[in-house]
């Protein structure tokens, strides 16, 4: 069981015991179980079915793996390939006679060029969510949906920390909520606006005793496939906007960090001394992550802010992954 007593998934190949003790071992120093484990899960299912016998991997089984799956994206499959590769290195460092998979099996990774909303597609969009019926296999759909996604805006979270929030870590009486152990290891707290505030305490009320503040009908955390499911669907109840780019859950907290910049430069607040507190806020390692907002700016509002940018120059990764 994990620190909340929830339990592992248990890995049922031969590989299953080197697994779990690789899962260990990034544990130790310092990495999130989290990180490796769903496609740990996967290779353990693909090993069962195609190499049973095989407690090291060989060669034939890590190109299969390898192979590129139909439908599938460049950063997808990296993320498959980067998981065996650090096992296979696993592996071989304590000794075992395995296959590692080079790093010229992988894709160059394409750059996310993050979705921001405009106010009219905020508007319909949250519209679609309010509007999305229950049904049998989400009985709850409609109570959930509307809490969870506005939090997830008004307090620029990340899709996942929402679903792993405790019942406990939302404080109704103070306003906040206890981010824990997230990126990095990084706790934090988040303050929610008075209007936030209290939905989520009339969405409390009409909930029972419970280990998740959004507790599925089965009594576990809803799944991070099942949120970017249902938001799939709303968006796609936009009308106006159907056929265009399809933004992620993830943008949703882009384009609050990014809302909040710019009403700091509308306001002609100080962006250099405010800055380390959206960092806070944001739960970011560095200040990197934080600038690179910088370049998802209007360029004619970025020229006229009276700041000088370019000496964050410096900072800026070359792309916004899910860091930030």
């Amino acid at each position: 069981r994990d620190k909340r007593g929830v339990p592992m998934k248990k890995f049922n190949s031969l590989l299953g015991p080197d697994m779990e003790s690789f899962l260990e071992l990034k544990e130790s120093l310092g990495y999130s179980r989290n990180t490796y484990q769903y496609q740990l899960g996967k290779i353990d299912e693909y090993a069962i079915t195609n190499h049973p016998q095989l407690d090291v991997m060989n060669e034939a089984m890590v190109l299969g793996w390898a192979s590129k799956r139909k439908g599938e994206s460049n950063n997808g499959r990296r993320t498959r390939l980067f998981t065996i590769r650090e096992f296979g290195k696993y592996q071989r460092g304590i000794g075992k006679h395995t296959y590692v998979l080079t790093t010229d099996y992988f894709d160059k990774p394409l750059n996310y060029i993050p979705y921001l909303f405009s106010d009219e597609e905020l508007k319909l969009l949250f519209m679609a969510i309010d509007s999305l019926p229950a049904n049998k296999r989400s009985p709850e759909i409609a109570l959930v949906l509307p809490v969870l996604f506005r939090m997830m805006y008004c307090c620029a979270l990340r899709p996942t920390e929402p679903l792993k929030l405790l019942r406990e870590d939302v404080d109704l009486a103070n306003g906040t909520i206890f981010i824990r152990d997230s990126k990095r290891h990084k706790d934090r707290i988040v303050r929610m606006t008075d209007d936030l505030c209290r939905l989520c305490i009339k969405y409390d009320s009409f909930k029972k005793a419970r280990t998740y503040f959004f507790t599925a009908p089965d009594g576990r955390s809803y799944k991070w496939g099942w949120m970017a499911y249902q938001f799939k669907i709303c968006w796609e109840k936009t009308e106006p906007y159907k056929g265009q780019r399809k933004p992620r859950p993830y943008d949703l907290r882009h384009s609050s960090c990014s809302r909040v910049i710019l009403k700091w430069l509308e306001d002609s607040k100080d962006f250099y001394e405010l800055a380390p507190f959206l960092r806070e806020h944001m739960g970011h390692g560095d200040f990197a992550h934080t600038f690179v907002y910088i370049h998802l700016l209007p360029e004619n509002i970025v020229k006229n802010a009276g700041i000088d940018w370019s000496r964050f120059d410096f900072m800026y990764p070359e792309v916004c992954d899910e860091e930030a």
